[in-house]
């Protein structure tokens, strides 16, 4: 009877673990038969083209992470500077005589040069507060669509995450699982829940749709974002001119020109030195992240997407139930008992 009993527990234990073939490897040395899982998955993964599958999650993960960032830093950046052009614009007109070189021919015309410099700085401080309105308009403009774009991607990535993110990191899944486990005992631990997880791949069709739909929002964003980044590239190329030709001598004593430039006032050097800090703001940057989101949404092709993960999934299943199997082998014959036994028969 205990010889029929002993052969009771290892039918159960063939049909709850593995075949004939597979128990005695996985008995023997499940660490072995682990790695050896993990090898024909990743083969499978390469075979299959799911390299492709995993970079294009990668893609929409950097792609949030990019439009997240949005352009409210450089809309800050710009801001700033002409708050501070405007302070000092403010500061030099409220001194007409401070506008005068010290010392030369013009000293004695103070006033009269300096109110002529007055009325040109005027002109381009409304230039200056037109732009700074024109900014803040564009920033409202572009907050919604932003705000709309990055809902829209949010949900699409979340779906995506349901649906074949997890198969498409489930090498690098099992591989971590299986880092630094040797002994039977180190492997029964393992929680398969996580791997198995992966496999239960959804509709791939709605995330799709959804990450497709974004391409007309960005369309508006990039429009929006390019006219503010026209008119302020104009500024910037023309501020310095601008306020050089503000400086000059009129007539009639524009010969004396010569004289401002070899002793040019503080409140020139001041606006110069801005001009040269506004040369570094740029909407390029931010301008480049949209419209490369919007070449990629525009080049998302969904069977290339489909057709390997199909593929993967029907041969990852396989494995990861030989995965189990082998978990379940080394958690049982840590823990002794009738398969203490078994393993003798190896």
């Amino acid at each position: 009877s205990s010889h029929f009993g002993s052969r009771v527990v290892w039918l159960e234990f063939c049909n709850s673990v593995a075949s004939a073939t597979d128990l005695p490897t996985m008995l023997a040395n499940p660490a072995d038969a682990l790695k050896e899982i993990g090898q024909q998955l990743q083969q499978k993964f390469n075979d299959a083209g799911m390299g492709k599958v995993e970079e294009f999650t990668d893609m929409m993960d950097e792609l949030m992470k990019k439009l997240q960032e949005g352009p409210d830093k450089a809309f800050g950046v710009v801001q700033d500077l002409f708050k501070e052009i405007t302070g000092s614009l403010d500061k030099s007109m409220k001194d007409p005589t401070s506008l005068a070189p010290t010392g030369g021919g013009l000293a004695a015309c103070g006033v009269w040069y300096g109110n002529s410099v007055v009325g040109k700085l005027s002109l381009i401080k409304d230039d200056v507060d037109g732009l700074m309105k024109g900014l803040v308009t564009l920033a409202t403009e572009v907050k919604t669509p932003i705000m709309k774009l990055l809902e829209g991607l949010k949900g699409a990535i979340a779906e995506l995450e349901k649906s074949i993110k997890g198969l498409a990191k489930l090498p690098k899944l099992v591989a971590a699982q299986l880092e630094g486990k040797a002994s039977p005992e180190d492997i029964g631990k393992i929680d398969t829940s996580e791997i198995n997880e992966a496999l239960n791949v959804g509709d791939l069709d709605g995330p799709m749709g959804k990450i497709a739909a974004i391409k007309d929002v960005l369309k508006t964003v990039i429009e929006v974002l390019s006219g503010g980044a026209g008119k302020l590239e104009e500024f910037i190329t023309s501020a310095p001119e601008k306020f050089r030709t503000a400086f000059d001598v009129p007539q009639p004593l524009c010969f004396l020109q010569s004289m401002v430039m070899d002793a040019a006032p503080q409140a020139m050097k001041d606006l110069l030195e801005l001009c040269k800090k506004l040369e570094g703001v740029s909407f390029e940057p931010i301008l480049k992240v949209f419209n490369g989101a919007k070449d990629t949404v525009e080049g998302i092709n969904v069977d290339a997407i489909k057709t390997p993960v199909n593929k993967f999934l029907s041969e990852a299943k396989d494995l990861v139930g030989k995965l189990d199997k082998t978990v379940k082998a080394a958690k049982m014959a840590s823990g002794g008992g009738a398969l203490a036994g078994i393993k003798k028969m190896f």
